[in-house]
């Protein structure tokens, strides 16, 4: 920190003073009683050290030691690894005078934090960024089959241990999942747990853990030919939300 003194000559009651001081973002005040010289001094704003972060859901907290001479902070948000910045929101936006805040309706996805210190017009240069995932959604992944893929009888012998789908699904932060299920169309039919006969959607439970699901499916199942079809897996997670994963693959029988 640079440190400077100037005089401030008090005439007729009133302080006149010049502040000087290094490059820089810089605050000053001075006060003058009667007839005499003032001491000014000028310097940079802190930067805030210790930033802290804790995600719960789409809630994120941050919390910050006092910085003096600050008299407000100001909360940053990046998209982790850019120099986006994003909009905070409700909870943590404009000036706080407080050190924790807690930031809602964060969307999915890994976020930096930052905190300024400021004072009236000063403010000081941002603290070091402080990761924070929000995960909020359910993900589900298809192992087998894959989007877009062909398959003889053969190939779809060798995709899952199961001779079937396969797949994995993953909770949100602080939730689990309590049930996987899944659909199966073909043109304008769906499987109804034995045939292509379902004028609507049916949704079947899966076997296996929600972590490793699957579904043991023969190729027979499927009519001789060359068919396209549809496979959507549907998790629940024990908030009630339910994320569903779509692939579309053919068979040639």
């Amino acid at each position: 920190m640079t440190i400077r003194t100037v005089q401030a000559v008090a005439a007729a009651g009133l302080a006149v003073g010049v502040v000087l001081c290094s490059p820089g973002i810089a605050r000053a005040g001075w006060t003058a009683v009667g007839r005499g010289t003032v001491p000014v001094t000028a310097g940079r704003m802190p930067v805030v050290g210790g930033v802290g972060v804790q995600v719960a859901g789409a809630k994120v907290t941050i919390a910050w030691p006092a910085a003096a001479p600050a008299t407000g902070y100001r909360v940053v948000r990046y998209a982790a690894g850019t120099s986006a910045t994003a909009v905070v929101g409700a909870g943590c936006s404009d000036v706080l005078t407080a050190t924790t805040c807690t930031e809602t309706g964060v969307p999915d996805g890994t976020w930096e934090y930052a905190v300024r210190a400021v004072r009236n017009s000063w403010s000081g240069a941002l603290s070091a960024r402080v990761p924070a995932t929000v995960a909020t959604t359910a993900a589900v992944t298809m192992t087998f089959p894959v989007d877009k893929a062909t398959y003889t009888t053969g190939a779809w012998a060798g995709g899952c241990t199961t001779a079937g789908f396969c797949g994995t699904s993953t909770p949100a932060s602080g939730q689990s999942i309590t049930k996987v299920e899944y659909s199966l169309q073909s043109g304008t039919k769906f499987w109804n747990g034995n045939n292509f006969n379902a004028g609507s959607e049916r949704y079947l439970t899966a076997s296996g853990t929600p972590a490793n699901w699957s579904v043991p499916f023969a190729v027979t199942n499927f009519p001789t030919g060359k068919g396209a079809y549809t496979l959507s897996v549907r998790v629940t997670a024990s908030s009630g939300q339910t994320t569903t994963r779509t692939t579309d693959f053919t068979v040639e029988r």
